[in-house]
């Protein structure tokens, strides 16, 4: 036992021999674990232990003014903190030019200091926030004093000095930017809440703070999936890391429709993406590099023509409740038609066959590989197809609302039109000749996002009675799609033809 001591002791003090860095080493609570873990540890005491017990024969303490100030305090502490980012190259540190199979060593253009000065301004801010915790106790909100939070607080803020002290990479600089952005609205409303009773009219929006949550989660999960599958020059350990405590707060809020296939928990959809993006960007091409292409010309025929009658099953199925109705109605609100059991199950039935149909088409990917295609494995191509099927997946479980009627509509009717298209390219070079619009597919796409867009303004600016967290969160996605197909096509077809 005492070697085994001796061991754990011997390599601690070598990570921290290696990784020190002298500057970080000066700063306060940085030194030495021994200050952050004892906050923590006195922080565990008192709001599981000490705090209760003291309360129980004491009134509960107002704090009104202390409240009013703390909240306003932490609003713009996560503005300041959000603002850092402006001090480096915020996309080039996310997705720098190492993210390849040639990367050898990390990118040296991040200035390492300014990463690392930012990095403890966000450790010190979750040092702060554990008194959220503590005022809850004092106020005898004993019910807000939840494992999903006292979890939340603890892990964020011990591992935020060990990635600090340890690994400090530009992974942190997108989940610290999310986060503070997230802490904006959070405080903003707790700020308001502080107010009194005559600014609780300003908090509808209360029931989209763990939506907002879930999104903040989702992108964190995107881009993590991303950078670990594609040999970033990123701290990998660092990576997992991050990742795991993501896919951890995704399960604590779960809920809703638990019952049905891959709806239960996260995990079964997540390990599918996980094994997706492993296989596409590379399992899949060091597999391919010895070995001819697969044809799979039965293959691809049989799979786009049931893409192709599955999309039309999915435009079909709006007929089983007021499609217009939900879309537009006469209050822009919910009917009351939707609320009934039966138009209820209709209506998750359909989200669940569409968010099924997001999984299905991973597959387009995959063939992709196994055809030595991997030039058509692109940034925009293995975004849309993750993106899409999380969040298909997050819309059903958390949030499902009619701005999800509209979207699926319109993207299944493209997918029909799309795998028409494969399906006839499929059968061989002498059915080429009916290909004369491929040039024109891109323009559906682009259709397809501007309508959408247009509708989500139009619900936006018109009060409708939707979730508005979800509007932005589709809005916010829709116009990075756009975006993307949109730098695609003049890529391909206008510089291309100004060349020729």
């Amino acid at each position: 036992m005492t070697s085994l001591m001796k061991l754990v002791v011997s390599n601690y003090n070598e990570i921290l021999e290696t990784n020190k860095d002298p500057h970080v080493d000066n700063w306060f609570l940085m030194h030495s674990p021994t200050p952050v873990l004892a906050i923590l540890g006195a922080y565990l005491l008192f709001v599981l232990k000490l705090g209760p017990m003291m309360m129980v024969s004491r009134p509960a303490f107002k704090l009104t003014n202390t409240l009013i100030f703390y909240n306003a305090f932490q609003v713009l502490f996560s503005i300041w903190l959000v603002s850092l980012s402006t001090k480096v190259d915020f996309i080039g540190s996310i997705f720098s030019s190492n993210c390849g199979s040639n990367s050898e060593k990390r990118d040296e253009g991040i200035d390492q200091y300014l990463l690392s000065y930012a990095a403890w301004w966000y450790f010190f801010a979750k040092i702060i926030e554990l008194l959220d915790t503590i005022f809850f106790v004092l106020r005898k909100k004993q019910s807000q004093v939840t494992f999903l939070h006292v979890y939340h607080h603890t892990i964020t803020a011990f591992f935020s000095w060990c990635y600090l002290k340890l690994l400090p990479g530009e992974q942190g600089i997108l989940i610290g930017f999310l986060n503070s952005i997230v802490h904006i609205v959070m405080y903003s409303y707790y700020l308001i809440a502080a107010m009194g009773p005559e600014y609780r009219k300003y908090l509808w929006w209360k029931k989209y703070m763990t939506w907002m949550q879930l999104i903040q989660f989702g992108l964190m999960l995107v881009y993590l999936m991303i950078i670990l599958f594609m040999d970033c020059a990123m701290p990998k350990a660092l990576t997992y890391f991050f990742a795991t405590n993501v896919i951890i707060f995704i399960y604590l809020f779960s809920r809703y429709v638990d019952d049905w296939f891959l709806m239960g928990s996260p995990i079964p959809v997540l390990s599918i993406l996980a094994v997706y993006l492993i296989f596409v960007l590379k399992v899949g091409p060091k597999m391919m590099e010895s070995r001819p292409a697969f044809k799979l010309t039965n293959t691809l025929i049989v799979y786009n023509a049931f893409q192709v009658l599955y999309s039309i099953f999915l435009v079909l199925r709006s007929r089983n409740f007021d499609f217009i109705g939900s879309i537009y109605s006469h209050t822009c609100g919910l009917r009351p038609e939707i609320q009934e059991n039966n138009a209820q199950y209709s209506f998750l039935a359909s989200s669940w066959w569409y968010f099924f149909a997001k999984i299905i088409e991973l597959l387009d990917t995959i063939f992709f590989v196994l055809r030595k295609k991997q030039s058509q494995v692109t940034f925009l191509h293995v975004y849309h197809h993750s993106l899409t099927a999380l969040f298909s997946w997050g819309y059903l479980k958390f949030l499902p609302s009619e701005q999800g009627v509209l979207l699926a509509f319109i993207n299944s009717l493209v997918h029909v039109v799309m795998y028409t298209y494969y399906l006839i390219a499929a059968m061989g070079p002498k059915y080429r000749k009916y290909l004369w619009w491929k040039k024109y597919m891109t323009w559906i796409q682009l259709i397809q996002f501007g309508i959408m867009l247009t509708y989500l303004m139009t619900i936006l600016f018109m009060d409708c009675n939707m979730p508005k967290a979800l509007t932005y969160f589709f809005t916010i996605n829709i116009s990075i799609l756009l975006f993307l197909f949109g730098n695609f096509y003049r890529k391909a077809y206008i510089l291309n033809k100004k060349r020729i």
